[in-house]
């Protein structure tokens, strides 16, 4: 595996997030401070020949303009990812802050196996002021050959925080987004290949596919079904469109309910 990175020569960017201190007859909160590093960046040491791949992006609790960012590439033989590794501590802790994203940047890897390549990111640990959800890649970018009908993605996605954003890919596609943010998705169905995206925490999902798919079945949900829209005026949930066995096997858009409500369901033309 190939891999460039940068010092961890650390820089104040901004203020958020907070801590607490406790002594006898008092609560004292801290604004506390997003320590960055140079972006990382990692290529896979061999050509992709089929295998399935799965992004797990723990992310962070705080972030900026952050995320998890999928771009299928047709030109692309290999698995590229770069990272902005983050971590919040207290202003005058910047030290333990360090060892955060140290630590962090340890859990960003390209796993290759003779069926499957995994791309992962986690946190760091409790060093101080500087706590584990609060450290992490703020935005990974995962750069992935793109599949097409003679050799569909077998793809899989997963980001405990933040937007997902997935484009250009082609094959079975499985997106949960298990956290605070939104899921934008433009996807290429592959004959006799399922697409499953979901948005667990009531979060919204948008998902654009091509003007001519063919699906089984197409299954939309959220609750109410008010927040369901739908560019296909052919499209019908639980229905199928274009002749059955020539497209996806199913494809499935869900926004999961959260504290009795979900977020909206989109789905449109690329």
């Amino acid at each position: 595996m190939r891999t460039t990175l940068g010092l961890v020569t650390l820089a104040l960017v901004g203020v958020a997030g907070c801590s607490v201190s406790t002594a006898p007859g008092s609560i004292t909160f801290k604004s506390q401070t997003r320590f960055t590093s140079p972006d990382i960046t990692k290529t896979s040491a061999k050509d992709w020949s089929g295998e399935a791949i799965e992004i797990n992006d723990d992310g962070t609790s705080v972030s900026v303009n952050g995320g998890l960012r999928v771009i299928g590439d047709p030109t692309a033989k290999r698995i590229t990812i770069t990272a902005r590794v983050i971590a919040y501590a207290d202003a005058d802790d910047e030290a333990n802050a360090k060892l955060s994203i140290a630590e962090a940047q340890q859990t960003l890897t390209i796993t290759e196996e003779a069926q499957k390549i995994t791309v992962r990111c986690g946190h760091g640990q409790t060093h101080g002021s500087s706590k584990p959800d609060k450290s992490g890649c703020e935005l990974l970018t995962v750069t992935i050959p793109s599949g097409d009908a003679t050799t569909p993605l077998n793809l899989t996605v997963g980001c405990g925080n933040g937007d997902i954003t997935l484009s250009r890919v082609t094959g079975q596609i499985l997106v949960e987004e298990n956290g605070t943010g939104s899921i934008n998705a433009s996807v290429n169905p592959a004959k006799g290949k399922p697409i499953q995206i979901t948005g667990k925490q009531g979060n919204d999902v948008t998902v654009a596919l091509p003007a001519d798919f063919a699906a089984d079945q197409v299954v939309l949900s959220a609750e109410p079904a008010s927040k369901i829209s739908n560019a296909f005026s052919d499209v019908q949930s639980g229905s199928g469109r274009g002749t059955q066995g020539t497209g996806a096997s199913k494809i499935t858009i869900t926004s999961t309910p959260f504290a009795g409500s979900s977020g909206t369901v989109s789905l449109t033309k690329q």
